[in-house]
């Protein structure tokens, strides 16, 4: 699907927009009535804030503001406001005169201008903290340029020149596959980007490195030969940009400083992951402080009874493919993963997954862990750190995800979670294609209410255990 602006994080960030303005300009209005000599009235100011808390931020909608500014300079954010607070002083106008507002004229000016400098703050704030982190490591989305022209090591140097939108080169894909050309990468040329491999190759690359985002910088002649690697990333969950002569139109879609076509394979975009990491951060912190006590119980019971180590980590695949330690409390003999092998013949599951009902590797007190999925909360620490969500698909082990088709690596499109539709829905009772369904309805059908109603239904799949080995 093309993508989507209407996210749960600009309505965030409307709603945030709304008290500024309002405050503002109702504020502002007071201010007029007295410099006025005129009696001020708490009512007709509030009527005009909640005009202004009502208009600017429609205004600025239609206008682009909530938009991805990932690649805009504070100035055209700005630019923006200005002239959203330019229309809203037009609403605010007649506003105050129906009102009666002793000082309409000078309330309505002053309001606007008001409410578009506390958004402008607010944003040159918020771009700053942003841009910060992304210089920072943090945010930042990797690159793979399909594409050796002069244009395509432009677009490369613009993106290493900002270090602030968060965008790092992945490397090129050389193109002439696209136009008939030999299969191996063309030889340097002068203003133009050397390539790692043909574009023939983007599957295999695909595999085996992290790739947030795809960027073909193509000549309009390749555009109908490029359709099967669009097809391919689509399927494979992996969002993509197209950029050639053909879009540089007034028609074109410009989310972009370059005019583009964007693709995202997912619900949840850029803004979106913002919003679900915000929110991830806060909830996790409080699950830790509340169940702190019983986590530090867990710990010495397993020390207790089992011995050292106390915790188990294993390196699981996560968001495009991100390698990263997953932490949970110990439920098996130490050398289980020695004996894992030798079990292989009794596998009960389906698919490149390991289940057994009665594996012989887990001790007592793992076992009662497992049945209420008590093992699982030191993932709360992996939350924190950015590497899961708390509602996503199940983290899988770097041999399942080398087993993964390109369809099923689609999972790997949105953040691995603690919980998700496979682990309130009966869990390992349930085979690998219907999990895999499972997962890619959750993305698919992603909202921040579909969220919070897995997280309530968590906590009863947990008590009655269903599925739970």
């Amino acid at each position: 699907m093309l993508k989507e602006h209407a996210t749960l994080f600009a309505r965030l960030n409307q709603c945030a927009d709304a008290l500024a303005a309002g405050a503002a300009a109702g504020a502002s209005a007071h201010i007029a009535s007295i410099a006025a000599a005129a009696a001020p009235s708490w009512r007709q100011d509030g009527v005009l804030a909640l005009c202004a808390a009502a208009a600017l931020p429609l205004i600025a909608r239609f206008d682009g503001l909530y938009e991805s500014r990932r690649r805009d300079r504070i100035a055209a954010v700005a630019g923006t406001v200005g002239l959203a607070a330019l229309k809203t002083a037009v609403v605010l106008l007649p506003a105050g005169a129906l009102i009666g507002h002793p000082a309409a004229g000078a309330a309505a000016v002053l309001g606007a201008a008001a409410a578009a400098l506390a958004l402008v703050v607010k944003y040159a704030a918020l771009h700053a903290l942003l841009r910060t982190a992304r210089l920072r490591g943090y945010d930042v989305r990797r690159v793979l340029v399909v594409g050796t022209s002069a244009e395509a090591a432009a677009y490369a140097g613009t993106l290493a020149a900002h270090g602030g939108w968060g965008l790092a080169v992945a490397g090129h894909l050389d193109e002439r596959p696209l136009l008939g050309g030999g299969g191996v990468p063309a030889a340097w040329r002068p203003g133009a980007a050397a390539a790692r491999a043909p574009v023939t190759a983007l599957a295999d690359v695909l595999a085996r490195e992290a790739v947030d985002e795809v960027v073909f910088v193509l000549p309009s002649a390749c555009l109908p030969a490029a359709e099967p690697y669009l097809r391919l990333l689509e399927a494979h969950g992996t969002s993509y940009r197209v950029i050639s002569p053909l879009l540089a139109s007034p028609l074109a879609f410009k989310a972009d400083p370059v005019p583009s076509l964007v693709f995202e394979a997912t619900r949840l975009t850029p803004e979106k992951l913002f919003a679900k990491r915000a929110f991830d951060c806060a909830c996790a912190s409080f699950l830790l402080l509340v169940l702190g006590p019983a986590l530090a119980a867990i710990a010495l019971a397993v020390r207790l009874c089992d011995g050292a180590p106390v915790l188990f980590s294993q390196e699981r695949v996560g968001l495009r493919g991100r390698r990263f330690r997953l932490y949970k409390f110990r439920t098996m003999v130490p050398e289980a993963e020695a004996l894992k092998a030798g079990l292989a013949a009794r596998n009960e599951a389906r698919g490149p997954v390991f289940k057994m009902r009665r594996d012989p590797r887990v001790t007592a007190l793992g076992a009662f862990l497992r049945f209420f999925s008590l093992d699982e909360l030191p993932q709360l620490f992996n939350v924190i750190r950015g590497d899961m969500s708390l509602v996503g698909p199940r983290p899988a082990l770097p041999a399942e995800v080398a087993q993964y088709d390109v369809r099923q690596r689609r999972r790997l499109s949105v953040p691995p979670g603690m919980t998700c539709l496979w682990q309130v829905s009966g869990r390992s009772e349930i085979p690998f294609e219907r999990w895999i369904a499972l997962d890619l309805a959750y993305i698919d059908n992603w909202s921040f209410l579909s969220d919070l109603a897995l997280l309530a239904a968590t906590i009863p799949a947990v008590l009655v255990a269903r599925g739970a080995r």
